[in-house]
């Protein structure tokens, strides 16, 4: 299996028009005559996670992938996202009990914990402020009865604790595709509840699903190996209350696996709340996938609160190394126009990537905030090539490179300057700078001005 290729695509979020414009592209990965997903032989497939949520094409995409995986279960990964991990919570979250205002968990009645108070919204403000479109103050409890129900749940719990606004409509419209009726409200509701039920789509995907896999010398996560506070996560097994440092990296990602399975497993037995809300099926794993989880693999971030690139603490890319891991793979968090390479000192004077994917966000002037670019990365061996398009208003590019061949892909330049994100095939740098968090500034600098900067800055050094 290491002697095959590897081509990679994550954090689709439901756009079925991006995923088609990546099987266009890809090496590995096609549609049969059928409208199947396809596999070439000698090629190994791994989705990183997040297959739905955003777009019109997330029940197409559960198939696809269930269907793939299904067909070649051991040339084909799918890898669990916290988009998918958070639906779990339809199966305890819409019951009786928890409809009740008075009755329901009491970490969501005034918004979900998870979200910056100034964020949070409460069921109760919802159902006023959104559905009545009332001050609390004027609503009474027969009024607001009259609007706490399943429908109106579905739409809080996905706009103010999934970070899925507007989801519930584009779930309306992919389900008119096949339907000669008019989709209800019911109807979307019932598809959601569905998905998460004995045969439902959604437990299928995550059932089939890992949090992490090795590749040779790469290893893929959906989030990544680091905290948002720089604090490594390599080692933990949440059923651990510490690091487990005496194990391999593969010990670890089979134990992580068996977790996950441990948790799937517990989910389907008990998928209610306890009547005290002490217990939940799978409490745990969707605990797990919050943005508030510490030594998560599915919310690890490698980023600095300014949005620029953030080196792994030395000490994690040791213990990788250690075992044989030259390269971290991962999408989750949104790198602009092109996926991000972040390249360190390994410990005997090699050097590590990190390689961010997640290019939802790569042209938010068009409404499905991708626009018409796209990119693969395809692994081979230990060499890794990423590959695309960047079609924007502005910016016209075509890559396609190694990421090891470039002595200035990865770094940033002198002077806490711009990153250099990629080379293009008619020999330029694209490099990029990043403030507050989401503000990307792009420039295209010519190949012996960036090459100049960086030996002048090794020089200094």
């Amino acid at each position: 299996m290491t002697g095959m290729k590897l081509c990679y695509c994550t954090d689709v979020e439901g756009n079925i028009d991006y995923f088609n414009r990546y099987v266009a592209l890809s090496e590995g990965v096609y549609y049969d005559s059928n409208g199947r997903l396809e596999l070439r032989p000698g090629y190994i497939f791994v989705f990183g996670g997040d297959a739905g949520d955003k777009g019109l094409g997330t029940l197409r995409l559960y198939r696809l992938l269930i269907d793939i995986k299904t067909k070649y279960p051991t040339r084909v990964v799918l890898i669990a996202g916290n988009r998918d991990v958070n639906k779990m919570r339809f199966t305890s979250e819409l019951t009786p009990t928890e409809l009740d205002l008075a009755t329901m968990s009491r970490d969501l009645v005034d918004g979900p914990l998870w979200v910056p108070t100034k964020g949070r919204v409460s069921v109760k403000d919802f159902l006023c402020n959104e559905v009545l479109q009332q001050s609390p103050d004027t609503v009474s409890a027969s009024m607001l009865a009259s609007v706490n129900n399943k429908v109106n749940r579905v739409k809080w719990m996905l706009k103010h604790t999934m970070g899925s606004d507007g989801d519930f409509e584009r779930r309306r419209a992919e389900l008119q595709d096949s339907k000669a009726d008019t989709v209800s409200d019911e109807d979307v509701v019932a598809s959601y509840v569905s998905s998460v039920e004995a045969g439902g789509i959604l437990r299928e995907y995550l059932q089939l699903c890992v949090l992490s896999y090795v590749h040779g010398p790469n290893l893929f996560v959906h989030g990544g190996v680091m905290n948002k506070d720089g604090e490594g996560c390599v080692g933990y097994v949440p059923s651990s209350e510490k690091p487990q440092d005496d194990l391999s990296i593969a010990s670890w990602v089979s134990a992580l696996n068996g977790w996950y399975d441990s948790q799937l497993a517990g989910w389907i037995a008990q998928p209610t709340w306890l009547p005290d809300h002490s217990y939940r099926g799978g409490q745990s794993l969707q605990a797990y996938g919050l943005p508030v989880a510490t030594h998560s693999v599915i919310n690890g971030r490698h980023l600095y609160p300014s949005g620029m690139p953030r080196l792994l603490p030395e000490d994690v890319v040791a213990r990788l190394w250690q075992d044989g891991v030259r390269r971290v793979i991962m999408g989750h968090t949104p790198h602009g126009i092109s996926p991000t390479i972040v390249k360190q000192p390994s410990p005997d004077g090699g050097v590590f990537e990190t390689v961010m994917c997640d290019t939802s966000y790569s042209d938010a002037s068009r409404p499905d905030n991708r626009g018409n670019c796209v990119s693969e990365l395809v692994v081979d061996g230990e060499c890794a090539v990423l590959r695309g398009h960047i079609d924007t208003a502005s910016m016209h590019e075509v890559f396609d490179f190694s990421t090891s061949d470039s002595s200035c892909v990865g770094y940033q330049l002198p002077n806490n300057g711009p990153w250099v994100k990629l080379r293009t095939t008619d020999g330029a740098y694209l490099v990029c700078t990043i403030t507050n968090g989401f503000l990307y500034t792009y420039e295209e600098m010519e190949a012996a001005v960036v090459e100049s900067l960086m030996t002048s800055s090794t020089e200094a050094a």
